[in-house]
């Protein structure tokens, strides 16, 4: 059934980026929660067939245009796409690389957020005293990396 739900999004919106249709099923669909890998493993699953028939649907009576700069961006957020492939897409259209730029700041910001919650319910755990040994069995890491974590933000540390 979910399956279906899936199918009948892409194939109503095909023109979306994967990353575009998630957000829409998330807000459409709230009782699922879904991680966006999930989202693209039941992607893979529709029938290209059906998908390029639908593009086809809709370009052929002109319901919508098509654009170079999402269509590229597209092909640029695909992870199987080579570096010279990639390169060479750029230099062809110097514009979208700002985009790329941009894209990879998003991400590694996301990343530094991340672990910075981490640290922040490390020093949680500790405050409301769990041990080490304790965390470093939930965490899957040592001891040491467990102090290491405790002590990367120590304008909190004072006030625990």
């Amino acid at each position: 059934m979910l399956f279906q739900i899936i199918e009948n999004l892409v194939l109503e919106m095909p023109l979306l980026s994967i990353r575009e249709q998630y957000e829409i099923f998330s807000k459409d669909y709230p009782g699922y929660e879904m991680s966006f890998a999930t989202f693209q493993k039941y992607f893979s699953r529709i029938d290209s067939k059906k998908i390029k028939k639908r593009y086809d649907e809709l370009i052929s009576y002109r319901k919508c245009r098509l654009d170079k700069e999402r269509f590229l961006k597209e092909i640029l957020a695909e992870k199987n796409l080579s570096n010279k492939t990639r390169k060479k897409i750029i230099s062809i259209f110097p514009e979208l690389e700002q985009d790329e730029k941009e894209i990879k700041n998003e991400i590694s910001s996301a990343r530094d957020w991340e672990t910075y919650a981490k640290y922040l319910l490390i020093m949680f755990f500790i405050g409301s005293g769990m041990s080490y040994e304790s965390l470093s069995m939930f965490f899957g890491v040592c001891k040491a990396t467990i102090h290491n974590w405790f002590y990367k933000l120590p304008f909190l540390k004072r006030k625990i």
